[in-house]
């Protein structure tokens, strides 16, 4: 992520299914059932530590 973000929202209602496994490099199989956002801001704190990030679920 560019450094100067400082805080980024994920919504996205989804769950993580076997499909997105194949699909997204940073799912695996420990991830099934759970939501998708919450694994995306993960990885976007990855990318830059200083960035907030935050998911809502909205399934």
């Amino acid at each position: 992520m560019l450094g100067g973000i400082g805080s980024v929202t994920v919504v996205d209602g989804s769950k993580v299914e076997a499909s997105d496994l194949g699909n997204n490099f940073l799912l695996d199989e420990g991830c099934l059932g759970q939501p998708r956002a919450k694994f995306i801001c993960s990885f976007l704190q990855e990318l830059n530590d200083a960035v907030k990030a935050k998911f809502v679920d909205e399934s």
